[in-house]
């Protein structure tokens, strides 16, 4: 059996994909990624801090830093 030529634009129409799903290279996550997980996991499990509060407990934590991005000590 012989394969059908297409371009791409025509395989993303048959198979109903965006042709930009086609483009996309996956990303890595970083540190401020890890960052913002462990700051939604303070909020959810203590509720209305304060962001000085936070704070100290991202410090306590081991993330170093202050301001909009930290990194990880550890």
């Amino acid at each position: 059996m012989r394969p059908i030529r297409r371009d791409a634009s025509q395989a993303c129409r048959i198979l109903g994909e965006p042709r930009g799903m086609q483009r996309s290279v996956p990303t890595v996550p970083t540190a401020e990624d890890a960052l913002t997980r462990a700051s939604m996991a303070s909020a959810s499990e203590f509720g209305r801090y304060g962001e000085r509060r936070i704070s100290a407990l991202r410090q306590a934590a081991g993330w170093a830093g202050s301001g909009q991005v930290g990194h990880h000590a550890g």
